[in-house]
């Protein structure tokens, strides 16, 4: 997820698109002319009004981004919607302009040539967004299971990218984090960036060849790229995922238990430690790969880590062998050796009262 603080970069001034603005800001000029609120973030505007989301690109150019044309604008808002349309058919509907006709005035898929492109979604309740749902303790374990389960599929049809290493995207991320941390001493501990240097340089060190493998296995795909509780939605009581990241393939490239550990950072960092642990076991469960993980060597593919976008933020969980429990025939469960494990990231695997997928109590459950 992108830092909450204002990033750096290019930004026209809002007045640039003012007119636009102005003008889908007039609930006069929407179907139903219904009152209009609007949502701001750092690239976009989105304008509320009756059944309908009206999303425009804003004029801005930062260093992960680039929006500074109407073109530009135009391509991303067709990729928001070619990413996402296919797994939330309900929201996503269409790409249509902002016209200018000959007297000068400015039109919603009007005559005319197009000033702004907007992004048209059929709206949904925000109460029903999985960061609110957990907020009100309503992500039980039921919906824990069916969110484990949505995220798997959502994976299996994303495309595979054949042509892409995992060691070379999780390099490169460790790379990132290494040149920010350099310039954050004055505001982390010296100690703890240069331990993190070094641990998660040895941890890739040792893992690359088992990442670059999962290459060959079809688990680097075209993911989501910013899978948190906040951009998955209840639509008719079952999660979906929604504002896939379309702005940078690379970013939205990864191993898919790069993508699922965002999810279940979210989780923890929200206490839901069970309910991290139940979706993690689901996904494992469902997923359209025979083995995705291979015991501990996904334990490291896992801690290879996005990065957090919380001060003190949870660990992203680790996998280990329960995933292979998981995802083979065996009924032997794998919960011994756990306890003592100081890492409380492995609190994931398995909740004392919840059964490993395998055992005959896990069609029982609660």
């Amino acid at each position: 997820m992108l830092s909450k603080h204002s990033p750096k970069g290019f930004q026209m001034p809002e007045n640039s698109q003012k007119e636009v603005i102005d003008f889908l800001s007039n609930s006069k000029n929407l179907p139903g002319h219904k009152p209009v609120e609007i949502i701001r973030t750092h690239g976009a505007l989105i304008f509320l009004s009756g059944k309908y989301a009206y999303k425009i690109k804003r004029n801005v150019r930062y260093d992960y981004l680039d929006f500074s044309t109407l073109q530009k604008r135009h391509d991303m808002l067709l990729r928001e919607l070619e990413l996402n349309a296919p797994t939330a058919p309900s929201i996503y509907r269409d790409v249509i302009a902002v016209t200018r006709d000959l007297a000068g005035q400015l039109h919603l898929e009007g005559a005319g040539d197009a000033v702004e492109w907007v992004l048209r979604m059929h709206r949904f309740d925000i109460a029903d967004e999985l960061d609110k749902v957990a907020a009100r303790g309503a992500l039980d374990d039921s919906l824990a299971m069916d969110l484990g389960k949505v995220i798997a599929q959502y994976h299996a049809q994303n495309n595979i990218c054949s042509d892409k290493r995992g060691g070379d995207l999780i390099r490169a991320i460790l790379d990132e984090l290494n040149a920010a941390f350099a310039t954050m001493k004055h505001q982390l501990d010296g100690g703890e960036i240069d331990h993190f240097s070094t641990a998660s340089d040895s941890t890739f060190r040792r893992i690359v060849a088992d990442l670059n493998a999962r290459s060959g296995g079809g688990h680097i795909r075209r993911c989501h790229g910013d899978l948190h509780l906040r951009n998955i939605v209840l639509i008719d009581g079952t999660p979906t995922p929604f504002d896939a990241l379309e702005f940078d393939e690379t970013l939205g490239t990864s191993d898919v238990l790069y993508d699922l550990a965002f999810l279940l950072m979210d989780l923890m960092h929200a206490g839901l430690v069970r309910a991290a642990n139940i979706s993690f076991n689901s996904y494992l469960f469902h997923a359209d790969v025979r083995d995705p993980c291979d015991g501990d060597r996904a334990d490291s593919a896992v801690q290879a880590r996005r990065p957090n976008p919380y001060p003190r933020g949870a660990q992203i969980p680790h996998g280990g062998k329960q995933l292979s429990c998981a995802r083979t025939r065996t009924t032997r469960c794998h919960r011994r050796g756990f306890g003592d494990r100081k890492d409380r990231s492995r609190n994931i695997l398995m909740p004392a009262d919840w059964p490993c997928p395998r055992c005959p109590a896990f069609a029982q459950r609660p």
